[in-house]
This record gives C-alpha cells, sequence and structure tokens, in this order.
C-alpha cells in the first residue's frame, strides 16, 4: 500500500517539473519586431553580449537573458514652435526654433527638421551607443543638433537665407552629418522650413532686393540705348557708303554718256567727210564744185537767208 501511494505524488513532482521546466525554456526565448534589433543582456552577470546583434524573430537567448533594443527606423528631430506640430517620444525629438546669428552680426530665427537614423551596420556601433547612452541617446542628438545649426548659420550673410536657402540647407546638412557620426547615427535629410528676422532688417532686406532690380533694370536700359546707337552708327555707315556708290555711279554716267556723245559727232563728221570723198570722186570734177555743193547744201539748210550774192563763185548769204 505504501508503494502504491508513492505513484501519485512522483507524477505530480514530474509534472511539476515538467511545467518548471517549460517555464524556464520559455522565458529563455526572446522576440525583436521588424523595426528593432537588440543587444543580448545577461541580467544575471549584468553582462552584454558585444559579439552579435540580433535582428527581427523569435531568438534563445538563455535564462535571464533579454533584448535592450534599438530601432532602425527614421528619427524624426524638430527645432519649430511646439504649438503647431509638436512631436516627442524615444525616438523623435523637438525643441524650439533656434536662436541663431548670420555673418553679418544679424540675429535670425531658425525653424528646421531633419531625418536620422541609427547605424546598425556594425554591431559595435549600437554597443558605443549602449556603453555611452544606454537608450536615452535623444537628448545629446538634440543638443549636438543645435550646435550644428549655430555653428553653420554664421557662415553665410543674412539675405542668403532668403536667396539661396538650397546652399545653406546642403552646408548644415552637412554640420549635422559630421557631428552626429561621432553617435553612430546617420543623417539622412533636412528641411530649413522658416527664417524669422526683425522688422526693420526685414524691410532693409526689401529695399536691398528692390534696389539690385532697379539696377538691373538700369543695366538693361544702358545696353538697350547702347544697341540702339550702334544701330544708328551703322545706319549712317551705310547710308554713307550708297552716296559714294550713287555718286561713282552717276560719275561713270556721265563719263560714258560724253564718250557715246564725242563718238557720235565724231562717226557723224567721218560720215560727212567719206560722202563729200565720194561725191568728189564720183560727182565733182575740183574744189571748186565741192565747194558750191556745200553752199548750196547751207543755203537750203537756212531758212532765214533774203539774198544771195556771188553764186557762182564765192556766194554769200545776207540775213535781215
Amino acid at each position: 500500500m505504501a508503494d502504491d501511494s508513492k505513484g501519485p505524488v512522483i507524477g505530480g513532482c514530474c509534472f511539476i517539473l515538467l511545467l518548471i521546466s517549460g517555464g524556464l525554456v520559455g522565458c529563455s526565448f526572446s522576440t525583436l519586431d521588424y523595426h528593432h534589433v537588440g543587444l543580448d543582456f545577461d541580467a544575471t552577470s549584468q553582462s552584454l553580449n558585444e559579439e552579435r546583434l540580433f535582428g527581427a524573430g523569435r531568438h534563445f537567448i538563455g535564462l535571464a537573458h533579454s533584448f535592450i533594443q534599438y530601432p532602425t527606423y527614421l528619427h524624426t528631430i524638430e527645432f519649430a514652435d511646439s504649438t503647431t506640430n509638436p512631436i516627442d517620444g524615444p525616438t523623435s525629438g523637438s525643441s524650439g526654433p533656434l536662436n541663431c546669428g548670420s555673418k553679418d552680426g544679424q540675429a535670425i530665427v531658425v525653424e528646421l527638421s531633419f531625418f536620422m537614423r541609427l547605424n546598425t551596420s556594425d554591431v559595435m556601433n549600437v554597443v558605443n551607443i549602449y556603453k555611452e547612452y544606454r537608450t536615452s541617446y535623444m537628448p545629446t542628438v538634440i543638443s549636438r543638433a543645435q550646435d550644428a545649426v549655430k555653428g553653420t548659420t554664421v557662415l553665410f550673410e543674412t539675405l542668403e537665407f532668403f536667396t539661396n536657402r538650397s546652399k545653406i540647407s546642403e552646408a548644415i546638412h552637412g554640420s549635422l552629418s559630421v557631428s552626429l557620426a561621432s553617435m553612430s547615427m546617420l543623417v539622412e535629410s533636412v528641411q530649413l522650413r522658416n527664417i524669422q528676422l526683425s522688422s526693420n532688417f526685414e524691410q532693409a532686406i526689401i529695399d536691398k532686393i528692390v534696389s539690385a532690380q532697379a539696377d538691373k533694370t538700369a543695366t538693361e536700359m544702358g545696353l538697350a540705348q547702347q544697341v540702339i546707337a550702334d544701330t544708328g552708327v551703322f545706319r549712317q555707315r551705310a547710308d554713307s557708303e550708297i552716296a559714294v556708290l550713287t555718286a561713282d555711279a552717276s560719275s561713270e554716267a556721265v563719263v560714258t554718256t560724253g564718250s557715246a556723245t564725242a563718238d557720235g559727232s565724231k562717226r557723224k563728221i567721218e560720215a560727212d567727210s567719206d560722202a563729200l570723198k565720194l561725191l568728189k570722186t564720183g560727182l565733182l570734177s575740183d574744189n571748186a564744185q565741192v565747194l558750191q555743193y556745200l553752199w548750196t547744201q547751207t543755203l537750203r539748210d537756212d531758212r532765214h537767208s533774203k539774198l544771195l550774192v556771188g553764186l557762182d563763185n564765192n556766194p554769200a548769204i545776207v540775213s535781215t
């Protein structure tokens, strides 16, 4: 009977041991979600496994072990008016607008935001974050970011914050990247959102821009007047060349006409001479007859003659 009574006791002990073992095995597993990585921390020895960085999933890490988790998604950091878009939390941070200065000594208020993430490409990056900041790294990120932004704005003139914002954003991005790299942080992008100045300086900026535009307009007008003046010179030069060409053409025409007239007269005289020679050779016997013929032709052509004297030998025409 004594042996029979021990059976249920032994069975109950085994069941309890099984439950305890199952619980211990279950406690040896730990889970990481998709957006986190983890370091294995041994609570018994208070030590950290620096050899392995665990990714998303369920892992058997042992009893009294747990994960120190770090996010892999983007952190959002804002320096802006918290009443318009308040954000704060373990993976995001915010602070008020930054009171900065420009290269020319003007006080400016800068509002911006940027995105960054932890560099989890190597286990030692995450180990160093744990050793330096545990999981409360965001206050240091904000402090370093403030210093980086303020150290960058003093490199630019105030006017450049309105005319060259992209260049200033790139400079701030570079400064933030250098400042946060020692914390194993990667800066993804920067948005320079708003720049505020005193009202007097804003008006001075507007006046300066208007003045610059006026100077540019005056320069363009001067260039236009220069083009007009050059056009007038070209036109006058062309008119002079045309006048010279016209005068040369007229002179050549007069010479040509005179030459043609003289040539015509010469040809007429030569023709008359040839005709007289022909008359003398074929019809008239001597010079006296030729002279008489010429006088006859003259009398025929002179319609105003009234009296003819000495027709046979040396006739003379008498006009009234």
